[in-house]
């Protein structure tokens, strides 16, 4: 997986990104291969919470430290939360 690393403009002292209203960030795939087991897990993971896949990357990636995610970002925006959806 690559990851780009922020332009020189938007680097605050501390190489950290400048934080920005994400609200208005508009949302992008992102797509890694993965071993199997781990899809599984995260998938397990998702359907045990009622939750999307997308929530609980979000919130893995804000407890690392690896991402800025506004708790806002990190909601199910399904329709209906907890919906099954089949040949997953």
């Amino acid at each position: 997986m690559h990851i780009d690393p922020p332009s020189a403009d938007k680097v605050a002292p501390g190489n950290r990104p400048v934080t920005r209203d994400r609200a208005r960030d508009p949302d992008v795939q992102l797509s890694a291969m993965v071993p199997r087991s781990v899809r599984r897990a995260v998938r397990r993971r998702a359907e045990d919470e009622g939750t999307t896949v997308r929530t609980i990357l979000l919130r893995v990636l804000k407890e690392a430290g690896l991402a800025e995610v506004d708790d806002g970002e990190i909601v199910d925006r399904r329709t209906t939360p907890g919906t099954f959806r089949s040949g997953r």
